[in-house]
């Protein structure tokens, strides 16, 4: 029995049926949507191609082939693999816990497996670890195949060292000293000698917001009601091991309460 692989040369045929190879859990029901052929109806390469694409897009398969035998035409799938487990190698201050809320179950066992999924998780998993304070974790996924068409994943990190924050830098502050605004912040200068609050020493994103809002509370306080800080940020230092914090502002005028009056409209008072 031969059997032909569809190819670029083939531009119109016919087939008395379509037999499906390699459905195990997809049921054909599920899939045949997707085929742009149909049994005595004329086909053409555009017809296979856009099956192809649908086929995958439905992302339960890792491989499609069409392949012609006689005037019966065979699609032939490769099903993805189920995941078997979800484990972390080499982690300790994302304890796996807290590393498994982040993959929130979109890799639980008993998933399909699918390398989309393992990208957006990866990227998840490495924005929760600068949310940490570890900006330059390293993290790998390793894929161990089981019998039954099921996958372990297990995920590869290296934490490295958490980022401190090395220096503090206001721009355009007049009325207020840097000292003054600094401990209004929750961030902290890394100091040798700053024993407590290890944590408000370590560079975090969501920090920034915090302290931005911070100094603009206090500024409006103290009479400043246009205030406002027109930029911040941050930057590595060159041996990635801190980060430099810049606040640019601009104070405005400030305003005193020269008179207070009332006015009634009730007699006597």
């Amino acid at each position: 029995m031969s059997s032909l692989i569809v190819s670029a040369t083939v531009f119109a045929d016919v087939v008395e049926e379509i037999e499906y190879e390699g459905l195990n859990r997809v049921e054909e029901a599920a899939i045949s949507d997707a085929v742009a052929i149909r049994p005595n109806k004329n086909y053409g390469k555009e017809d296979i191609d856009r099956s192809i694409k649908n086929l995958y897009a439905k992302d339960f398969f890792s491989d499609v082939e069409f392949f012609k035998q006689g005037k019966k035409l065979i699609i032939k799938l490769k099903e993805k693999p189920i995941v078997d487990r979800v484990a972390f190698e080499g982690n300790d201050a994302g304890t796996d816990e807290m590393l498994k809320s982040v993959v929130n179950g979109r890799l639980g066992e008993g998933r399909l497996f699918s390398s989309h999924i393992v990208k957006d998780v990866l990227s998840d998993l490495q924005l929760a670890y600068k949310a940490w304070g570890f900006y330059f974790a390293e993290i790998n996924p390793k894929y161990i195949e089981r019998a039954g068409n099921k996958i372990d994943i297990v995920f590869e990190i290296k934490e490295g060292s958490k980022t401190k924050i090395e220096k503090i830098v206001f721009v355009g502050n007049k009325t207020f000293s840097d000292d003054q605004l600094k401990d209004i912040m929750s961030m902290k200068e890394a100091r040798i000698w700053r024993f407590w609050g290890y944590d408000s020493q370590i560079y975090r994103e969501d920090r920034v917001e915090v302290d931005v809002d911070a100094i603009t509370k206090f500024y409006k306080s103290k009479g400043f009601p246009f205030f406002v800080v027109t930029s911040s940020h941050a930057e590595m230092s060159k041996d990635k091991r801190s980060h430099f914090c810049t606040f640019i502002m601009e104070e405005g005028d400030r305003y005193n309460i020269r008179n207070i009056s009332l006015v009634s409209e009730v007699p006597d008072i």
